[in-house]
């Protein structure tokens, strides 16, 4: 390929930006349609989320006071919607936690390795604030400095805005 001029790159750009303009165009027109349809159907939406929470909340306080119909079986499947009772997985806690690696240590020492966790990392943004010489004297590099190509709209939000409906088709 011959060299080219700067005007020449010009045009080359030209055509990208009319192309991209057409995503842009379809994209705007799809948010203001759906951002339509949100506010048709919010108000609809809202009010059967509303009716749907009373009715569990009603459903709930039934099953709270009828705990004896659910000896065996512990829970009972009507209409899709399973009711009752099972036990809790529970949480582990505790407030101190050098007291409990303690008495893990003293109490399991055989299994320490499994129930305590030792971890050591760099952590790049701090390391990101050292000089290259810095970097060097720790064994680090600092990669990836040479010029690189930029193709980058000014209005990027838009390519969010299409990546995303991308994504969302994708998953469908």
């Amino acid at each position: 390929m011959t060299e080219l001029k700067l005007t020449d790159i010009q045009v080359f750009a030209e055509d990208y930006a009319k192309k991209r303009q057409q995503v842009v165009d379809i994209a705007e027109t799809m948010r203001r349609e759906i951002d339509e349809v949100k506010r048709k159907h919010l108000p609809e939406l809202k009010l059967r989320v509303a009716a749907a929470v009373e009715k569990k909340h009603v459903l709930s306080n039934v099953l709270e006071a009828n705990k004896g119909l659910f000896d065996k079986p512990r829970t009972h499947i009507f209409n899709g919607i399973k009711v009752g009772f099972q036990k809790g997985t529970g949480t582990i806690t505790w407030s101190d936690e050098e007291k409990v690696v303690e008495l893990i240590q003293k109490n399991f020492p055989d299994n320490a390795d499994t129930l305590l966790k030792t971890e050591t990392h760099p952590v790049k943004a701090s390391l990101a604030l050292l000089t290259v010489a810095e970097l060097k004297s720790i064994g680090c590099a600092l990669e990836g400095t040479e010029d690189k190509m930029v193709i980058k709209p000014a209005d990027a939000n838009v390519d969010k805005l299409v990546e995303a409906l991308l994504k969302d088709e994708n998953q469908d």
